[in-house]
């Protein structure tokens, strides 16, 4: 299992008792004494063990630091699994994308990444299945596609257009008892245009498109996306850091 990381903020050079407790007061390790660093704090690693040897069990504790002039206490959680998708919903995307996030925890037995079309997926396809936890690192590769040869340095073409329109990305961390830890995110799968090339973004249903001339943009690749404006949260919509959205009539 790896180790739990942790930096306490305490006064330079000052030499602190450092002991963790469960949030009912119960000793469970004593560290010693630490004194804090150059920069005034003190690090230290954890085993999820007690004095015993023994892993402890999911839980509130706390660290207690205690010098000559003062003592602080820093709570925490342990859970039975944990995982995040480190992305905000409604991004664009396009091409493969490495999924970052984490999967982990005291009892973790396996995560799987899978997505599916909507917001609300009835069926979901699955990106990977695996029982090795990830911190802070990279959970998969979700392959939405591309529209041209040489485009995030592919050497071989894409037939069509691969995914289009909003979709969902689901991380799913089991621990040894069954239950499940679940973490959802959702992106707007775009239209790749080169500035060179130009290119025509479209709509998911193909109703709609937007036609870019060689040239015709600024940058060298740019992301467009045509989505059913019913089919975006409310909350996006109102975001000032959103893209400015339009009714398309038909």
């Amino acid at each position: 299992m790896k180790k739990a990381k942790f930096t306490f903020e305490v006064n330079k050079g000052e030499l602190y008792y450092v002991r963790l407790y469960s949030i009912n007061g119960k000793l469970i390790k004593d560290f010693g004494t630490m004194a804090g660093d150059d920069v005034g704090a003190i690090r230290l690693e954890w085993d999820y063990k007690d004095s015993e040897d023994k892993e402890v069990l999911p839980g509130k504790y706390y660290f207690e630091l205690t010098s000559n002039s003062v003592t602080n206490k820093f709570y925490f959680v342990i859970k039975s699994v944990i995982g995040k998708i480190l992305y905000g919903s409604g991004d664009g995307i396009k091409g493969e994308m490495p999924v970052e996030g984490y999967a982990g925890g005291i009892d973790f037995e396996k995560y799987i990444l899978d997505f599916g079309k909507g917001l609300n997926p009835e069926k979901w396809e699955t990106i990977v299945i695996s029982d090795k936890p990830v911190d802070n690192g990279i959970l998969g590769i979700w392959d939405t596609g591309y529209e041209f040869e040489g485009c995030g340095g592919r050497k071989s073409k894409y037939p069509g257009h691969g995914l289009l329109g909003i979709y969902s990305l689901r991380l799913r961390v089991y621990n040894k008892k069954g239950e499940v830890y679940t973490n959802h995110r959702w992106f707007k799968i775009s239209s790749i245009i080169s500035s060179m090339k130009g290119g025509v973004a479209l709509s998911d249903d193909e109703k709609f498109k937007i036609e870019f001339p060689p040239h015709g943009i600024k940058e060298d690749y740019k992301l467009v996306s045509i989505c059913d404006i019913d089919t975006i949260p409310d909350e996006e919509k109102k975001n000032s850091t959103s893209p400015q959205w339009y009714k398309i009539s038909k």
